[in-house]
Parts: structure tokens; C-alpha cells; sequence
């Protein structure tokens, strides 16, 4: 079923590494700016430091892709179940059948390049703020910026990695 099809191609290409990524940024990103603000450092010294005071960014990335994989499959799924329920195993044997490689690779890979970029923002964010009481500062720094970012980096990944339907 077409419908399906291009379901699949939203979410695994577009909507999974976004959504992932920006909630990623609301619950890690602005904790990252708060922990690096009170902080006067250089920027040599800032992996250090995230090692310091537990900021993980493999770990950050990481579960960033995990999300992604899981939104991506349950919206699949919820779709096939929505479209056809009496027959999801042969309908999910179809959809996978027809769903290219390069589309499952590049739901991991959109996503840890969002989640490194996010993450790598809002530490810089915080470290570079003057003091604690720019925490504020930071975390709306961190913010804008990494949405900033993950949209451009979104755009570029359109244009260089096109979708193949």
C-alpha cells in the first residue's frame, strides 16, 4: 500500500530524527548549559570537565538513536494497524520488503549526527556563559542555537542525501 509506504518514508527519513532530537534538547540539552554555567573555563577543557561532572555525549547520542528506531517502528506499526489490523505481519513483511537500505541507515545516522551536534551546542552554551547567574542565559543560548543548527544540518542532509521514492 502506497499510503504506508510513504508513512515509513516521513518517519524514518524526516519526522523520527526530529522529534528524537528536539526532545532530546528539552531534557538533556538545557540540563547540559545549567551543569557547564557555573564553570569559567576554555574550550581544551570542556570534554574534561563533561567527564568531571557526568555529561555523557556518547550516551546522549546514543539514546537519541534509540528513540528515533522506537518512534519510527511503533508509528509503522500503529499505521498498519490503523490501515489493515487483520493482516500486520504480512502488511509489516511488505512495507520491509519495499523500504530501501539507505532509509534505515539514515534514521540512525541523521539522529546521532542531531544528537552529537545538540549536545556538543549546549555544552558550549554553558561554558561559555560568565557566570551562574547566566544559567538562564545559557540554557535559552543552547536552545536557540541547537534548534538552529539541527534545522540547517536538516536542510543540507535533504539536499545531499535526497530521498529516493
Amino acid at each position: 500500500d502506497t499510503t504506508l509506504k510513504w508513512l515509513a518514508y516521513l518517519m524514518l527519513f524526516e519526522l523520527a530524527p526530529l522529534f528524537s532530537s528536539l526532545l532530546l534538547l528539552a531534557r538533556n540539552g538545557v540540563a547540559c548549559a545549567n551543569q557547564f554555567a557555573p564553570y569559567q573555563l576554555h574550550a581544551d577543557n570542556e570534554i574534561k570537565l563533561a567527564s568531571l561532572i557526568g555529561v555523557r555525549q556518547l550516551a546522549y547520542m546514543l539514546s537519541g538513536c534509540g528513540l528515533a528506531i522506537y518512534l519510527a517502528v511503533a508509528s509503522l506499526i500503529a499505521g498498519i494497524v490503523y490501515a489493515k489490523p487483520r493482516y500486520l505481519f504480512e502488511e509489516w513483511q511488505q512495507l520491509l520488503a519495499q523500504l530501501p537500505l539507505s532509509l534505515w541507515l539514515s534514521l540512525p545516522c541523521k539522529t546521532a549526527v542531531f544528537c552529537g551536534v545538540i549536545t556538543w551546542c549546549c555544552c558550549l552554551a554553558g561554558v561559555f556563559s560568565s557566570r551562574r547567574r547566566h544559567a538562564s542565559l545559557a540554557t535559552s543560548r543552547a536552545v536557540f542555537s541547537s534548534l538552529t543548527a539541527v534545522f540547517l544540518l536538516d536542510g543540507l542532509w535533504a539536499v545531499f542525501w535526497p530521498l529516493d521514492a
